[in-house]
């Protein structure tokens, strides 16, 4: 069972950046974790998609928590399936990432899948899904608070509550903002959810505003936060300046301007509670470029030095090792397995597309010729 108490443990807050050496190379003798990936299936609508997503976090970390928004009968929606889904990632990826995956919250879960989950090192924890609020997340709740009897066991067996910060409809059905769900999340659900379960322990998933962050550095119970690229260096202008720029929609949509700073405040005030988590949820272009885009971005091996761009721009670069190879392994408890990965800052270019089983994935920036850190093995 995860020490989630090992975060407030000196030797923990006094943690300094993990070595590397700097200038035009950067190389990580310790490996880096995303703490939120999306592997998908390996199956008959998309051939090897997973061994593809998979390829490049082998290449990249060490360890990856994958997060379970598959749809319909495949939703890992009880402790067997995520576990069977631990076994078929852990073969798509020939076992050269150590993998967590997560159960996805229902009220149907039983105290039994709570305590299986409790037991199974592979296994992160429960993961919330605003219901109809991004793709695939038709099976979710429309707050967690929908889910008490599952959140007690879930706090008196520890196990970790993963949660999409945003809800959709407020309790008279009326839908919330777009811009607003985030905030009403952390304002009104999160005070409930710290009420109630203070001593569950919570990961709250790519934040994407001030009022989000803040709750993370507050709350007194064993907590952690997410941040993605895309929040940390872009902002809502960058996504729809010229048209709608479908390879940046994600939920929670990237902000405004003035909540880019809030995110950097609240990593600077405390660089323990914040963990690497790209989100990287690939689509085929097809779902990408429609009508109703599909949500998600698609960063593949380019993650590392998308995050090390943006750490330098904002002269955070010190904060790093601890953001990407330590925090979220601490706060899962997992031990993490060695990786050296060398990234080097210089010229390159990134593709139009990238395979995807049958079909194919648009990274972010495809096509373009980029100067920023790169991982010199891709």
């Amino acid at each position: 069972m995860p020490d989630h108490t090992i975060q407030y443990k000196p030797e923990f807050l006094n943690l300094h950046k993990v070595p590397q050496s700097e200038g035009d190379t950067i190389t990580f003798t310790h490996g880096l974790v995303d703490a939120h990936g999306h592997g998908r299936d390996n199956n008959d609508a998309l051939g090897d998609a997973m061994t593809d997503v998979l390829s490049h976090s082998v290449s990249q970390f060490a360890l990856i928590v994958l997060q379970p928004n598959l749809f319909g009968s495949d939703a890992l929606t009880t402790y067997k399936k995520s576990a069977a889904y631990h076994n078929r990632a852990s073969g798509a990826s020939a076992n050269r990432v150590k993998i967590l995956t997560t159960v996805y919250l229902t009220a149907d879960l039983t105290e039994d899948d709570i305590k299986q989950i409790a037991e199974d090192e592979n296994i992160a924890g429960v993961k919330h899904y605003p219901g109809h609020g991004t793709t695939n997340s038709e099976q979710g709740l429309r707050t967690p608070l929908e889910a008490q009897k599952q959140l007690e066991w879930m706090q008196k067996h520890r196990v970790t509550l993963l949660a999409h910060g945003q809800v959709r409809t407020k309790p008279d059905g009326t839908v919330i903002d777009e811009w607003d769900r985030e905030p009403y999340f952390y304002e009104v659900t999160a005070q409930e959810l710290n009420r109630r379960y203070p001593e569950l322990p919570i990961s709250y998933e790519h934040l994407s505003t001030g009022v989000g962050a803040q709750a993370v550095l507050d709350r007194k119970g064993p907590t952690q936060g997410t941040l993605t690229y895309l929040h940390l260096h872009h902002t809502r202008t960058d996504v729809m300046d010229k048209g709608v720029d479908t390879r940046m929609v994600m939920k929670p949509m990237v902000q405004h301007e003035e909540e880019r700073p809030k995110l950097w405040k609240a990593l600077r005030a405390n660089p323990d509670r914040f963990a690497l988590g790209s989100d990287d949820a690939w689509h085929p272009t097809t779902s990408k470029h429609a009508t109703v885009c599909t949500c998600g971005g698609c960063y593949g091996p380019y993650r590392v030095g998308f995050y090390l761009d943006a750490f330098e721009k904002e002269n955070a670069l010190d904060l790093f090792g601890r953001f990407a190879c330590v925090n979220a392994a601490r706060f899962y408890g997992v031990t993490i397995p060695p990786k050296t990965i060398t990234l080097r800052r210089g010229t390159y270019k990134i593709p139009r597309m990238l395979p995807f089983g049958k079909h194919l994935a648009e990274p972010l920036y495809s096509g373009e010729e980029r100067f920023g850190w790169y991982q010199m093995e891709v």
